[in-house]
C-alpha cells in the first residue's frame, strides 16, 4: 500500500491530541490524590505517571517521527499506557485507589520509569541512525527481493482466504491440540505458520479498496462482516480470545494507517466512529472473554463443535466442577477481566514482589530453566542433534506460574503470566544492566520494523507482513518472557518472509513485481 506523507496529519492536530491526553491525565491525578485521601505514596506515583506522559507524547506525537517509525511510536505510547497512563485513567474512573491491589506500589512504578526512559533512548537512537542512513537504496533490501512488499490483487486474495480458512478449520477443529499432527513434525508447524497468515487477506482487501480502488464498497464491507463473524466463531471454537483480538486489532488498524495517511479528513466525524468501534469491540470482548473463560475447564474434555454449540447456547452441557480450582485471582487489579489486560504494571509488581521470596539457589534455577526455554525456539529435530532429552513441553509454563510457585505461591495452573522487566532483573540482578539490556532489545526491534517499511520521496511503503506483526510489536511491553523478544526479531521475520515468499511464487504469479 502507497501512502502519501503529504497527506500525513499535520502537527497542529497531533499537538491537541498531545494536550488533551495530558490535559486528561493532569485532571484524572487531581481526581485520583481524593480518591487516595491524600496519599503521599499515591501523589509520588502519579508524579511518576505524569513524567512519563510528558515524555512519551512529546517525542511519539512528532509528526516526521511517526512518519519514520510510525509502529515504533506505538510501541513507545503503548508502554505509557499500560505502565502509567492506562492504570491512572482506569482506575480513577472506577474510583479506585492507583495503589490499590499492589504489592510495592513505589518501586514498581519507579522502575517502569526508569525502564521506559531505556526505550525512550532506543527509540531517539533509531531516528538519528535513520538520518543517517537516509540515502540508503531500499532495492538493495532482501526483503524486497523476497517480495515482502507486494500486495495480492483480488483473484489471489481470494486464492489464499480459501486456502487459509482451510488450514485454520483444520487446525481449530480436527487438531487443535497437535495429536495428529505430532509435537514436532514440521508439516504441522508449517500449517501453524501459514494460519498466522489468516489475517492477510483483510489487509489485502483494504489496498484493494482503498488504494487499488478495484473493488466495491459493498464487497469491502461484506468480506470485513463475514472475517468479524468468522474470528467470533474460530475464539469459542478454541476457546481462545487471542483469535478474535488479532482479528479485530487487524481491522482497526488499518483504518488507522488509512486515516492518519488520508487527504480528506473529517476528524470529529471520523474521531466519534472511532470511539463508537471502540466501546462496541470492548463489550463484545468483554461478554466472549468471560464465556471463554467460564468454559475453559471444558476445553480438554470436549469436542470444538460441542464446546461451539455449549459457548451459543445450543447444548445443555454441564461445566464439571474442579475442586482444585482456586478463586483468588492473584492478577486483579481492576476487577475487570478485559481492563486488567492493559494495566500491566500489576504484572510486574506481582512478580517483583514473588521474586523477592526466592532464595540464591532458586534464582540459580529459574535463570538455567529460562535459557532452556529460550532455547525451544529452535525446531525439536535440530534441539536433539545436541540434546536427546531436551523435550519443549517440558517448559511450557509460563514465568509467572515458575516463579509464583517457586517462592512459596500457588494459584493455580502453569500459564499465569510474568513480566519480561522481572525475568531480566532476575538474571541480571542489576536495575541498570536490565536498563542497557531493554535499550538494545527495543533499538534492535525498532531496527527490524524499519526494514520491513521504506520510504522514496514523499512516499512510504509498508510491508503487509508488518502490518500482520503490529500487533505482536505494539504487546511486546506485555510480554511475559524473554523468549518474545527472540520470536519477534529472528523467528518471526524470517519464518513470515520466506512463508510469504513462497506464497507468492505459488499464488501470486501474476505480480510478480511489487506494485508501488
Amino acid at each position: 500500500m502507497i501512502l502519501n506523507t503529504e497527506n500525513f496529519i499535520e502537527q497542529q492536530s497531533l499537538n491537541k491530541v498531545k494536550f488533551y491526553l495530558l490535559f486528561l491525565g493532569l485532571i484524572t491525578s487531581l481526581f485520583q490524590i481524593v480518591i487516595s485521601n491524600f496519599s503521599l505514596e499515591a501523589i509520588q506515583i502519579l508524579v511518576i505517571i505524569n513524567i512519563s506522559s510528558l515524555l512519551t507524547y512529546n517525542i511519539a506525537l512528532k509528526k516526521q517521527n511517526l512518519i519514520i517509525n510510525l509502529v515504533g511510536s506505538l510501541m513507545i505510547i503503548a508502554f505509557n499506557i499500560y505502565y502509567f497512563f492506562g492504570p491512572l485513567f482506569i482506575k480513577t474512573i472506577l474510583l479506585q485507589e492507583i495503589t490499590s491491589n499492589l504489592s510495592l506500589p513505589i518501586k514498581s512504578f519507579t522502575l517502569s520509569l526508569f525502564f521506559q526512559i531505556s526505550v525512550l533512548l532506543a527509540y531517539i537512537t533509531l531516528l538519528k541512525l535513520d538520518k543517517i542512513n537516509k540515502n540508503v537504496d531500499y532495492k538493495k533490501n532482501i526483503l524486497f527481493r523476497l517480495k515482502a512488499f507486494n500486495y495480492f490483487d483480488l483473484k489471489s486474495t481470494m486464492k489464499l482466504f480459501m486456502i487459509l480458512l482451510i488450514v485454520k478449520i483444520y487446525l481449530n477443529l480436527i487438531d487443535r491440540f497437535g495429536t495428529i499432527t505430532d509435537f514436532g513434525n514440521i508439516i504441522y508447524k508449517f500449517l501453524f505458520g501459514i494460519e498466522l497468515f489468516y489475517y492477510l487477506p483483510i489487509i489485502f482487501y483494504f489496498n484493494l479498496y482503498f488504494h487499488t480502488k478495484t473493488i466495491s464498497k459493498k464487497r469491502f464491507v461484506t468480506f470485513l462482516f463475514i472475517n468479524f463473524i468468522l474470528f467470533i466463531l474460530f475464539a469459542l471454537l478454541s476457546n481462545s480470545r487471542s483469535q478474535m483480538v488479532l482479528g479485530f486489532f487487524i481491522i482497526f488498524f488499518n483504518f488507522f494507517i488509512i486515516f492518519i495517511f488520508s487527504k480528506d479528513k473529517n476528524y470529529q466525524k471520523n474521531i466519534k466512529y472511532f470511539v463508537i468501534l471502540i466501546l462496541f469491540l470492548s463489550i463484545i470482548f468483554q461478554g466472549l472473554s468471560n464465556t471463554i473463560l467460564q468454559k475453559r475447564d471444558l476445553y480438554n474434555v470436549i469436542k470444538p463443535l460441542d464446546m461451539l454449540k455449549f459457548s451459543l447456547g445450543l447444548s445443555n452441557l454441564e461445566v464439571p466442577d474442579n475442586p482444585t480450582q482456586i478463586k483468588e485471582n492473584p492478577e486483579e487489579y481492576t476487577g475487570i477481566g478485559v481492563l486488567d489486560r492493559i494495566t500491566i504494571i500489576k504484572y510486574f509488581d506481582k512478580t517483583l514482589f514473588e521474586s523477592s521470596f526466592l532464595s540464591t539457589s532458586q534464582i540459580s534455577e529459574f535463570k538455567n530453566f529460562e535459557y532452556m526455554k529460550m532455547i525451544s525456539i529452535l525446531p525439536q529435530n535440530l534441539i536433539k542433534v545436541f540434546n536427546k532429552n531436551y523435550d519443549k513441553k517440558t517448559y511450557l509454563i509460563g514465568s509467572g506460574s515458575y516463579i509464583e510457585q517457586k517462592a512459596g505461591f500457588r494459584y493455580g495452573g502453569n500459564f499465569n503470566k510474568g513480566s519480561i522487566l522481572t525475568e531480566i532483573i532476575l538474571i541480571t540482578n542489576s536495575y541498570l544492566l536490565t536498563f542497557l539490556i531493554l535499550y538494545s532489545l527495543y533499538l534492535i526491534i525498532f531496527k527490524i520494523i524499519t526494514k520491513f517499511q521504506f520510504r522514496d520521496k514523499n512516499f512510504v511503503t509498508y510491508s503487509p507482513i508488518l502490518i500482520l506483526v503490529t500487533y505482536d510489536f505494539i504487546n511486546f511491553v506485555n510480554a511475559g518472557n524473554f523468549l518474545t523478544f527472540f520470536n519477534l526479531t529472528i523467528r518471526m521475520p524470517i519464518q513470515y518472509s520466506i512463508i510469504y515468499y513462497l506464497v507468492n511464487l505459488f499464488l501470486n504469479k501474476s505480480q510478480n513485481k511489487t506494485n508501488i
